[in-house]
């Protein structure tokens, strides 16, 4: 009974419901760690932020940097060649093939913590060395948020949701075709419009479907 329920807990249940999606993503850790960085930076640019009237433009940039390095990070550095040495290809994998091989398990969602809390540390380091530290604040808190609605996205096409709403049931639909009919294209995750712009968002019927990453890249 026990093992059952911890195989449950592996499965991303469906949603039904954009409800449904959060209460799911509510109930992962990584999805609270990401919540508490952006409630915690929000603060941060309240407490110590820049008060100038452009400043909240700051947290549109950092906003929008997001949407335009979500297709190159996905493409390039997520679907990077999986090396021979043992660790690398362990790193790697966890880095993201592994969610292509289980791509309901939770555990395997969210883009790892080692990758993203880094730019807590590394981008107010920068702003302090050259004078914009309240600047990078706006900065983080925007970027953040992006990468915030990302996770959810990702975790909403995982769920199966159905929006009703057009234009995200196919920027949800375009996710799970990179999952199982073409990983070579779709890489876009929170927006379609990227893709088009990579040229990675082709008519599904002009595509065969792929060697699945799981038998390409288990060992």
């Amino acid at each position: 009974m026990g093992s059952q329920a911890k195989q449950q807990q592996r499965n991303i249940p469906r949603a039904h419901s954009a409800t449904q999606v959060s209460q799911g993503f509510l109930q992962c850790r990584e999805a609270r760690v990401t919540l508490l960085v952006l409630l915690g930076l929000w603060s941060a640019v309240s407490i110590w932020g820049n008060r100038d009237v452009w400043a909240p433009l700051v947290a549109v940039v950092g906003f929008c940097v997001w949407y335009l390095i979500e297709i190159p990070v996905h493409r390039y550095f997520l679907h990077m060649p999986v090396p021979e040495n043992q660790r690398l290809h362990s790193l790697v994998r966890r880095l993201h093939y592994a969610h292509h091989e289980r791509p309901t398990d939770p555990g395997l969602l969210f883009l790892p913590e080692w990758v993203t809390l880094p730019n807590l540390i590394i981008v107010p380091a920068i702003a302090y060395a050259i004078g914009y530290l309240p600047e990078s604040l706006w900065y983080l808190a925007g970027y953040w948020t992006s990468l915030t609605v990302y996770e959810w996205m990702h975790y909403a096409a995982h769920a199966a949701w159905q929006p009703s709403w057009g234009p995200l049931q196919r920027t949800l639909q375009d996710h799970l075709r990179h999952h199982f009919h073409n990983d070579s294209y779709w890489f876009g995750v929170s927006n379609r419009f990227m893709d088009r712009l990579w040229h990675t968002s082709p008519s599904p019927e002009t595509v065969e479907r792929s060697t699945p990453l799981r038998a390409r890249h288990t060992q």
